[in-house]
């Protein structure tokens, strides 16, 4: 699902929104058409959630990916809570039921290092 999410930004769309020590991929292109095709393959419920976990600086980010999801017409319902440190807070939105985690390399790593058992989704990479 990462994957997929990431096809249907545009990237100076996003880079425009990310903090400045961010940089994206300029040339990697969107397919909608892709990211359509794989979510409606996942069979998901349109009227359940999938809930993203983001950290607070990469807010506007991750409303740009809704946005950009709902402008594709891509069906999938992106649910954003923004977390303040998502390394102290990562236990209590894992038993929550949090879905995916948008964040620095820095705040991934350091989950990945503290609560490796915890985590089985791939990073979303943009």
């Amino acid at each position: 699902m990462p994957a997929a999410i990431g096809m249907t930004v545009d990237r100076a769309k996003l880079q425009a929104v990310l903090p400045d020590s961010f940089t994206v991929d300029a040339g990697a292109a969107a397919d909608v058409a892709k990211a359509r095709t794989t979510i409606v393959r996942l069979k998901l419920s349109p009227e359940t959630p999938v809930r993203m976990a983001v950290e607070e600086s990469l807010a506007g980010a991750a409303d740009l990916i809704v946005a950009e999801l709902q402008e594709n017409e891509i069906p999938l319902h992106l649910e954003i809570t923004p977390v303040g440190n998502l390394v102290e807070s990562f236990p209590a939105l894992a038993e929550s039921g949090v879905d995916l985690v948008f964040a620095s390399q820095e705040t991934v790593d350091s989950l990945a290092e503290l609560h490796a058992g915890e985590l089985t989704l791939p990073p979303l990479v943009l």
